[in-house]
């Protein structure tokens, strides 16, 4: 989990970018580095789970968030930066399709900035630009330490944020999905979900034994050393995730109406009154300064404050994707 800034600009100064990656610090509390070329600055900060932090301050001007579940099969590399940071440098984008698991990077390299995200649209890219200024950042804050849009309100009816590129202030847009951009224009598509192909010959007994190991063999490669957690609503998404990770430090925000939520003990569950809801949205949507990208974001956020673990597990989309 990181925080990815660059900036091309002559009239931002040091301040503005130490600022900047502050901002962010929460998304990355383990490390943060930074580059400057010429009138080009790219930051980074870290929150580290594989291989050595230090591996970080060797990037060059790479920086990436996401998680690479099989990044050990793709080669001799200390971590799933280097991965995805190999494949850019040497234009192999054809690999990406191989990439398991959610991403985003940016590039800075001749004075070009190279930047995208994953397909399924799980991590985010935030850009604007005009003649003065160039900037892509992981988050809507840091942006507008150094430009002040106007906010143009849209009313959405979707339960989550719907996916499209723009955003309520004016010239920040959203990085399409799977797209590469570079300075600031898309160029190709480097991945797309519609691309993905299917076994359709399997029969229903098969098509669920083959969704059960692929289920306990992909989650397996995800969990990490530490302790950890589990946003839990008792829904399909959650419940896959209760069901392969029994040994989280499983927590629910949940009513009394969640019947499967019920196997959670009452010690490891935190409650969201009306009121507290609506206090932790108000919270949540200043620090991101953006309508909610799913309403899941607040129950997350409560258990985030509550928890001292760094790893919070969610199924986000899990049901979706089902259907």
């Amino acid at each position: 989990m990181c925080g990815l800034l660059a900036v091309r600009s002559k009239k931002h100064t040091k301040q503005h970018n130490d600022h900047c990656l502050n901002l962010m610090h929460a998304r990355g509390p383990d490390l943060c580095v930074s580059w400057q070329f010429g009138d080009v600055f790219v930051g980074q900060t870290v929150q580290n789970f594989t291989g050595s932090p230090k591996s970080y301050q060797n990037n060059n001007g790479f920086v990436f968030n996401g998680e690479i579940y099989n990044w050990k099969e793709l080669g001799n590399h200390c971590n799933d930066t280097e991965v995805v940071k190999n494949f850019v440098e040497n234009k192999t984008y054809g690999r990406f399709v191989d990439l398991i698991g959610p991403w985003a990077w940016i590039n800075v390299g001749n004075g070009v900035i190279e930047f995208a995200t994953d397909p399924q649209y799980e991590k985010h890219l935030f850009y604007y630009a005009d003649k003065d200024i160039q900037i892509v950042c992981t988050e809507i804050a840091p942006i507008l330490c150094y430009i002040q849009p106007e906010i143009v309100l849209q009313t959405h009816s979707t339960k989550h944020y719907p996916i499209i590129d723009n955003t309520p202030y004016t010239g920040i847009r959203k990085a399409k999905p799977g797209v590469l951009y570079r300075d600031f224009k898309p160029v190709f598509e480097l991945d797309n979900i519609s691309n993905w192909r299917y076994n359709l010959d399997l029969n229903h007994s098969q098509a669920v034994d083959s969704l059960n190991n692929l289920l306990e063999c992909q989650i397996q490669t995800m969990i990490p050393d530490e302790s950890h957690s589990i946003s839990f609503s008792g829904g399909l998404d959650s419940s896959i995730l209760q069901t392969y990770l029994p040994d989280a430090d499983t927590i629910t925000i949940a009513t009394s109406k969640d019947l499967l939520s019920q196997r959670i003990p009452t010690n490891q569950r935190i409650h969201l009154d009306e009121q507290s809801w609506a206090d932790y949205f108000v919270e949540l949507s200043e620090l991101l300064k953006l309508p909610m990208l799913s309403w899941s974001l607040v129950g997350w956020y409560a258990v985030a404050k509550h928890l001292p673990n760094r790893i919070l597990f969610n199924g986000n989309g899990a049901d979706e994707l089902f259907a």
